[in-house]
């Protein structure tokens, strides 16, 4: 008789849920990457352990000499050999940079670092479930921006996923919940990983879960403690001493378990290799919370705009704060939630794995919702989720002879926003086009500064060129579920008309993103 393989898309095994088609919830962190799916038996979201058996899998990449690639542990192992052939931190790049990596003068965008990650948890988790895995609904800061999550969703393609769905963390993070109708009310998940810090107030009913609004920063989370910890020991406890290449990855590794260990003890040790020899370095919890509180008191600064807003929109006390992501470990962090909400309950737990968890727990709902072929054993209510937009849009026009950011469509309004527009002018006599220019921001206020802003992109209106100046034009801005956001330029004169779809250099055109996906299906084959 001949062998079966494992993999083989007909394979069950008895501990995955097969009452609906495979599909699997992704975190795809900026330190960590984690892969979870939805479990029949525990009823919850079940994550996959990698090949080195952990749940959690480093989101770092290396390109060796050899040109072949390790992922993960090995490769976060490796920078301290290859600092030049490997990346980590790609997350902050993705949907705004064009090229993450540079190895042997071959170019790697960030979405093909995410998908080289994303790939292995694939394989893992085809190893685990004993099956083809394709559907799969991946994560993102609820701050990302729509080109953001644009890069994120390329990034899962490349990687070989049908991507159902782009799911913000804090969201997730509600989805982990043991039970749903214990957070009715409003919530606030308050989000802190490696690399972005996200709070959302969510509010839970018997039939939705609704995003009331989003704040955030992606350039906030633990990597930023690590380093002002790791500059404040070169400064304070071996100043003096030289460290090389090796010594600098060692003081980095070891800077951030020192870290973890000094959240459930005052004070620990280790060694680092200088060029004179080794050196014990102690450091206390109160030495790491002083050095550090740079980026506590940005993180209270978020803390107090979003209760400032809640309470300007009226909206009543919290029912919890949900605590998420591997940085709330740190007492800092609980403190400062405790002083700025007494008495409010503050929820702690599966803090590592609670995105995966929940989105692999939204997938589940997400392909009953679509299919409704409900299996007896599947027969549970599940809540329609409202989202809102992280970001405020407007078009670039002058003002009384400045150039301002004119606001369409501001934050914190529900998804999809339809179309809305507004009216513009001509600024020249006989004008035959018109520079489209649409921004983003965090503001509120109808009129921004541009450098307060963030151009998003552009579109040019051809019109008639024999109009006088000041001739009316009607720009039009439209925002969809995903964060696709649509641009509509009208000439009322004319009739002449312009749509687009706005969206950076930093994302992929047809062509490119199949050059990319090549590059990444050959280097995960010989993983």
């Amino acid at each position: 008789m001949g062998g079966t393989n494992k993999k083989n898309k007909g394979y069950t095994d008895n501990r995955a849920d097969r009452f609906f088609p495979r599909i699997v919830g992704i975190d795809a962190g900026t330190t960590n990457c984690l892969i979870a799916y939805p479990d029949n038996i525990t009823k919850r979201g079940e994550c996959i352990r990698n090949e080195d058996g952990f749940e959690t899998t480093p989101s770092v990449v290396c390109i060796r000499p050899d040109a072949e690639i390790d992922i993960g542990r090995t490769a976060k192992g490796e920078a301290l050999l290859y600092p030049d052939r490997t990346k980590a931190l790609y997350k902050r790049e993705i949907g705004h940079q064009k090229v993450s990596l540079t190895v042997d003068h071959i170019d790697y965008s960030p979405q093909q670092m995410t998908a080289l990650v994303l790939g292995r948890l694939k394989k893992d988790a085809e190893e685990e479930l004993r099956e083809e895995v394709l559907d799969a609904v991946i994560t993102v800061p609820a701050y990302f921006d729509s080109n953001q999550r644009k890069a994120t969703e390329e990034a899962g393609r490349m990687a070989g996923y049908n991507v159902r769905d782009i799911l913000d963390e804090p969201v997730a993070v509600v989805y982990n919940a043991d039970s749903l109708d214990a957070l009715q009310g409003y919530n606030l998940v308050v989000d802190v990983g490696g690399g972005t810090s996200d709070l959302v107030v969510v509010h839970v009913t018997e039939n939705t879960i609704e995003e009331k609004l989003i704040d955030g920063d992606t350039r906030l989370g633990g990597s930023d403690w690590d380093r002002s910890f790791v500059e404040f020991i070169k400064r304070d406890k071996l100043c003096g001493k030289i460290l090389d290449k090796e010594g600098e990855g060692e003081l980095a590794i070891n800077a951030e378990e020192a870290k973890k260990k000094l959240s459930e003890k005052e004070e620990t040790w280790f060694t680092v290799n200088t060029l004179s020899g080794r050196e014990k370095v102690t450091v206390t919890r109160d030495e790491f919370e002083a050095c550090t509180l740079e980026w506590l008191l940005k993180l209270r600064d978020i803390v107090n705009r979003v209760d400032e807003t809640m309470k300007a929109r009226g909206i009543p006390g919290l029912n919890s704060v949900i605590l998420a992501g591997g940085s709330t470990r740190m007492p800092q962090i609980m403190r400062m939630i405790e002083g700025c909400f007494p008495g409010i309950r503050v929820i702690a737990r599966d803090l590592d794995t609670a995105v995966a968890k929940g989105a692999a727990m939204y997938a589940k709902d997400l392909v009953l919702n679509n299919s409704r072929k409900l299996i007896r054993d599947f027969e549970e209510e599940t809540r329609k989720l409202i989202r809102v937009s992280s970001r405020t849009y407007g078009v670039a026009a002058y003002v009384d002879e400045e150039r301002k950011v004119c606001n369409i469509l501001y934050r914190n309004e529900t998804l999809p926003i339809p179309e809305k527009e507004d009216i513009f002018y001509t600024r020249y006599v006989n004008q035959k086009e018109v520079a489209i220019d649409v921004y983003e921001s965090r503001l509120d206020d109808p009129f921004a500064e541009v450098a307060d802003c963030v151009q998003v992109g552009n579109c040019r209106l051809k019109i008639c060129g024999d109009l006088p100046k000041g001739s009316p034009l009607t720009i039009s801005l439209a925002l969809e579920e995903d964060g696709t956001l649509l641009v509509r330029g009208r000439e009322l004169t004319g009739q002449t008309e312009v749509t687009a779809v706005m969206q950076t250099k930093a994302l992929l055109d047809e062509n490119e993103f199949e050059i990319q996906k090549n590059v990444v299906e050959g280097l995960l084959l010989v993983l």
